[in-house]
Order: C-alpha cells, then structure tokens, then sequence
C-alpha cells in the first residue's frame, strides 16, 4: 500500500534518513544540496511530504 509521512523541518527528515536503510550511503553532509532542493519542492502546509510504501503478503495455509 502507498502512504505519506510527513516532516515538520528539514532537520526531522535528516535524522530520519539517517537512520534508515533507504538511500544505500546516505551521507547528511554530501547530500545536502539534494535533501535541501526535495525538502523545498515537497513542502506543504502539514510538513515536507515522503511519498513510502509497503508490500504486504498474506499466506494461506492449505490443508491436505
């Protein structure tokens, strides 16, 4: 499913990739200038939108 998270500063979305696996070698310092110019053409009134999703799988068990 697709959904949206919002953050209030750019400071709270660095610390949030920062401790995230979503960006392989996600650095705040050399990444700046490409976090910056996302954070200014995704901000909204609730905060700077980051579109996510999740793949979800449902088993079920047959019986025999």
């Amino acid at each position: 499913f697709h959904y949206f998270e919002y953050y209030r500063t750019y400071k709270d979305l660095d610390l949030f990739l920062q401790g995230v696996p979503i960006f392989e070698n996600f650095d705040s310092t050399k990444d700046r200038q490409k976090l910056e110019q996302y954070a200014k053409e995704f901000s909204t009134t609730k905060g700077i939108k980051l579109s996510r999703h999740r793949i979800m799988l449902v088993g079920k068990k047959v019986k025999e």
